[in-house]
């Protein structure tokens, strides 16, 4: 695993309203090494600790029914390009939207998201550090 000269994952913004909605833009920064590898962006809603092992790594990630959610339906909504394969500059941009009007059942939530490079063998090579979304009313 590299250390990497700036944050391996921003997300901007860092809140959204239900009302309103929004799309919270999510840029991932591998490593270039790991360009032509797979990644995929995960989430959760129950927290970043002590997350989930992956061979020698963590994945910041605590796994819940949206963990689950977004492993199993890649690309669908409220992800967008959230599985592909890793560019030459090691830079891929994922969306999370929200459309306005939600239920109030979500304000309060935390969305997490963090992301894993892997190779063809499932096998982690790189995980980038969680990002947070809070929702508001």
């Amino acid at each position: 695993v590299t250390e990497l000269a700036c944050p391996s994952f921003l997300g901007l913004p860092r809140e959204m309203s239900l009302a309103a909605g929004g799309t919270q833009v999510l840029t991932m920064h591998a490593d270039p090494v790991n360009a032509g590898q797979f990644h995929f962006v995960l989430g959760s809603i129950t927290g970043t600790s002590p997350g989930i092992t992956a061979g020698a790594l963590t994945l910041p990630l605590n796994p819940d029914s949206y963990f689950f959610y977004t492993l199993s339906v890649p690309g669908q909504p409220p992800l967008s390009g959230q599985f592909g394969v890793v560019p030459p500059s090691g830079k891929k941009t994922v969306l999370f939207s929200l459309p306005p009007g939600l239920s109030g059942a979500l304000a309060g939530l935390t969305f997490h998201h963090a992301w894993v490079v892997f190779d063809a063998f499932a096998v982690a090579l790189e995980i980038g550090e969680a990002v947070a979304l809070e929702i508001l009313p």
